[in-house]
């Protein structure tokens, strides 16, 4: 009987096995787990355009499928085609590589899979493409007449979870380009910066990076980002080992304690904060309505893809050290008026919530944090006793104008008295000698 029970419990567990695909490195776009996605379920979601196999054939995102159909199309007239053949011929071999780049199994056939890689990509590269090359674009195109349907479209484009493996649209691409030297990169880093990065005063992106250094536009979009400030961290085995970690203080009480705040003119990078001379320089960053998304698909990925002992989290680092920095509207508004947040909310109180909540349930690497020794020496100098001498009497006695003008009454009163002291003491003595 026991050996009929191992036979059985065996062959049982031995077909599960058998279903399951191994583990691979090629993974690289994943859904959202849950203690991420609770904080904002809408945040990794598309509203308007599906892309990739996710969320594909819902049934809100059905009104683009007609139009992804227009754009095909459209490049198939441009191009003088009249069938999507080649195109087709092109991905079919490349339909087994790009299904394992997805962690979850795709429940889509073969054919099903190629049409979706072959409709999303070229939706998407004509995308691009019309939002430099404007003679490409139809007047009666929606997704360029109105702001709003541009804007949800470039949001949902840079989702985590709405991802084509990007020698797909490589492939795509350069199938339907115009001169030799046109790429992908080209077309993709300007439109996600101008749409994440509306005030851009000051910066210097990095505007160029290799289509085949990328493993689909929200790598490529991190690697512009990130990889000018992370040059200019030390090595990690180099990197603050002897340091403790501390957070730091919000901008108010820093202020109160000293320490200055200023915008950074000019940076190589949205991330890179430098602190000298009792002066933190912070590169001036807009907070609108997509900034909540921006920031939460990023952190997303790095906790993903980023696993490595030598992978710097630069953006989950970033919202951290934001996160210290802001604990009210008050702290926003400050910021604001030093011109490092630019406010496209209106709403100081909304900024700070949507700041303080993207840190919840994220990982902290505190021996790679990316400014640990930034906080290090804000700490040093705003923990100086003369310092916190200062804010314990500015937080406590000049919180507002009004004791402050007391205090300066006050200070002018005991003048006063203090010469009208010094006065009757003359008298009192020029009396005695007098008397003399």
């Amino acid at each position: 009987m026991s050996g009929e029970s191992q036979k059985r419990i065996s062959a049982s567990l031995n077909e599960k096995l058998s279903g399951r695909s191994q583990l691979s490195n090629e993974k690289c776009i994943f859904r959202v787990h849950d203690r991420l996605r609770r904080h904002n379920p809408q945040a990794y979601e598309p509203e308007i355009v599906a892309i990739g196999p996710y969320h594909h054939g819902k049934s809100k995102l059905q009104n683009m499928e007609e139009h992804k159909l227009r754009y095909l199309q459209g490049l198939l007239h441009r191009r003088g085609e009249t069938s999507v053949e080649r195109y087709i011929e092109a991905l079919l071999p490349l339909e087994g590589r790009a299904r394992r780049c997805y962690a979850e199994e795709i429940s889509l056939s073969k054919d099903d899979f190629v049409e979706m890689m072959c409709l999303d990509g070229c939706f998407l590269i004509e995308t691009l493409r019309k939002s430099q090359q404007h003679n490409l674009r139809n007047d009666e195109d929606p997704i360029f007449q109105m702001d709003w349907l541009g804007l949800s479209v470039g949001r949902d484009l840079f989702l985590f979870e709405n991802q084509l493996p990007l020698f797909v649209l490589v492939q795509l691409f350069d199938m339907t380009k115009f001169a030799e030297s046109e790429n992908l990169s080209d077309l993709a880093i300007p439109y996600f910066t101008t749409g994440f990065f509306p005030c851009r005063d000051g910066y210097q992106f990095c505007t160029k990076n290799s289509d085949g250094e990328a493993i689909h536009l929200l790598d490529l979009m991190h690697k512009s980002w990130c990889s000018s400030f992370a040059a200019k961290l030390p090595e990690i085995k180099d990197f603050c080992d002897d340091l403790p970690f501390e957070f730091i203080k919000s901008s108010t009480e820093l202020e109160l304690r000293g320490i200055k705040f200023e915008k950074a003119e000019r940076s190589t990078s949205w991330l890179h904060i430098t602190f000298a001379n009792g002066v933190i320089k912070i590169p001036p960053f807009p907070v609108g309505d997509v900034t909540e998304t921006f920031f939460r698909n990023l952190v997303a990925y790095e906790e993903y893809i980023l696993t490595g002992y030598e992978d710097r989290r630069c953006v989950t680092d970033y919202a951290i050290f934001m996160d210290c920095l802001i604990d009210s509207s008050r702290d926003v508004e400050r910021l604001g008026q030093r011109g490092i947040i630019t406010n496209c909310l209106g709403d100081d109180a909304a900024v700070s919530t949507i700041i303080n909540k993207l840190f919840n349930d994220v990982i902290l690497r505190r021996e790679h944090f990316c400014y640990r020794r930034l906080f290090k020496e804000v700490n040093e100098q705003s923990s100086r006793q003369l310092n916190i001498w200062k804010a314990h009497l500015m937080r406590n006695y000049f919180k507002t104008p009004w004791s402050i003008i007391s205090f300066l009454a006050a200070c002018f009163l005991i003048l006063l008295a203090t010469v009208q002291a010094i006065f009757s003491i003359l008298q009192y003595t020029s009396g005695l000698t007098k008397q003399k």
